[in-house]
């Protein structure tokens, strides 16, 4: 039997908290009129979903704007990723949180994997700018 360790990415190698809530404020914003999420809306959304895109649609309907889901969730990756995709985003303010030689050391004894539900190409793209992807042989992601 081969022992692996797993991690998430999400909160564990990287805190993608703050950009994340930035991106439902604004995006909110951006569909009901200048009008920003509240912390109210924000702390009631973390209870009935961990998914920033629906969080940010289910704000939207609760005041009533009925825009499509996909439209929404386009602008939250536009502000997230940058407009064309490219990673100039607010992804880029998202602290890393593992500590490289650590995960070097664990990675000579045990194959590391992450299996996240965030997108596969933004795990990868946070493994690449905080140069860690040589340590995880396996990533399980969206």
């Amino acid at each position: 039997m081969t022992t692996l360790l797993a991690f998430d990415n999400d909160g564990v190698l990287r805190d993608e908290s703050v950009s994340y809530q930035r991106c439902v404020v604004e995006t909110v914003a951006f569909f009901d009129c200048g009008r920003p999420a509240t912390e109210v809306e924000l702390t009631e959304s973390l209870k009935q979903s961990n998914d920033d895109w629906d969080r940010t649609y289910k704000i939207l309907l609760a005041r009533g704007v009925n825009d499509d889901f996909e439209a929404v969730k386009g602008y939250f990756q536009d502000l997230y990723l940058g407009k064309n995709r490219d990673f100039s985003g607010y992804i880029n303010d998202e602290p890393w949180l593992a500590d490289n030689t650590q995960l070097q050391s664990l990675s000579e004894r045990y194959p590391l994997v992450i299996v996240s539900g965030a997108p596969l190409e933004e795990i990868r793209y946070t493994l690449q700018r905080n140069r860690a992807s040589q340590y995880f042989s396996k990533i399980w992601g969206m």
